[in-house]
């Protein structure tokens, strides 16, 4: 005697709106953000970074 119990369908995960809207939004995110974030700093006026002179001095001891 064999007892084989299968399923006539198989099971399939349950479709909630509420995961697709998740899942839609933060691949929206993971694609936009980056894409604003460069364009904004991108586009800002940076004034080159000024060294100050420094003089050396020996001192003796």
């Amino acid at each position: 005697m064999q007892s084989v119990s299968q399923t006539d369908k198989p099971p399939q995960p349950p479709s909630g709106r509420m995961a697709s809207f998740i899942g839609y939004f933060i691949a929206l995110t993971t694609v936009a953000l980056p894409l604003f974030v460069i364009a904004h700093f991108s586009s800002a006026q940076v004034e080159p970074f000024e060294q100050p002179s420094y003089s050396f001095m020996r001192f003796r001891e």
